[in-house]
């Protein structure tokens, strides 16, 4: 659960983290996996990308975990959860990594070949995070990989050295709406998302419902009948 001040690492927060540079046009075509943590979402985006470079799609894979700072990395382990400041301050990190990765992508384009390919990878659990990348990139396509909160939960546990230790109590359904259930290890599965606020309650840990458009991907089904929905999406855009 969300622990005391004291509790966290001793972090100060830019105050225009939340602003970041505007939205530019998006250099790629660019395609969000996102749903809790242990939905599965690194196997499909490993896979989706190896059947792009088989329709000789130039492809980048993008895991945002990767870009998330050792500090954080602790609180988490630490069942400590960001402060809204603090996701602030990650978001635009991230958006400007993703930025000129993906300026560099779109560089490597050869004369007629079809537009590359961008896969981010990353959880999404609130919303604020959400509204941020959906600001900067708005042309970006969202999928969710909808997995129920046991196998999610399963698979977290079987993880080796993974920093993300505590699974959301609120199962996102067919279009990622909270459910109702006991609490869990800090997580009260009934309280509403808080994710306004400045320090945050033990339901920021749960996966807050989807308020946009995105195409659902069923989290249990085969990792190959997903990609398959995926790249037929792709290529009838490219």
């Amino acid at each position: 659960m969300a622990g005391s001040e004291d509790e966290r690492a001793d972090r100060p927060v830019p105050p225009d983290a939340s602003r970041g540079p505007p939205a530019d046009p998006c250099p790629v075509a660019l395609y969000v996996l996102f749903g809790r943590p242990g939905a599965g979402k690194t196997t499909l985006a490993t896979s989706l990308a190896a059947s792009l470079l088989r329709h000789h799609m130039n492809t980048g894979v993008y895991e945002l975990d990767d870009q998330i700072p050792d500090w954080m990395r602790h609180n988490f382990a630490a069942g400590v959860y960001p402060t809204a400041g603090e996701r602030a301050e990650f978001a635009a990190g991230a958006c400007a990594f993703l930025d000129r990765e993906l300026v560099s992508l779109a560089s490597q384009r050869g004369r007629g070949a079809a537009a590359p390919v961008g896969i981010v990878s990353f959880s999404f659990v609130n919303d604020d995070l959400r509204d941020f990348f959906r600001m900067r990139f708005p042309s970006a396509r969202w999928f969710l990989v909808d997995t129920d909160v046991e196998t999610a939960g399963r698979r977290i546990r079987a993880r080796s050295g993974h920093f993300y230790k505590i699974v959301d109590g609120a199962s996102c359904g067919g279009n990622g709406s909270g459910g109702e259930g006991k609490k869990t290890k800090g997580v009260d599965k009934n309280a509403e998302s808080l994710s306004g606020s400045d320090r945050l309650p033990s339901s920021e840990w749960n996966f807050a419902p989807v308020k946009f458009p995105h195409v659902r991907l069923d989290g249990m089904a085969p990792v190959d009948e997903n990609v398959t929905k995926i790249v037929e999406c792709i290529l009838k855009e490219i």
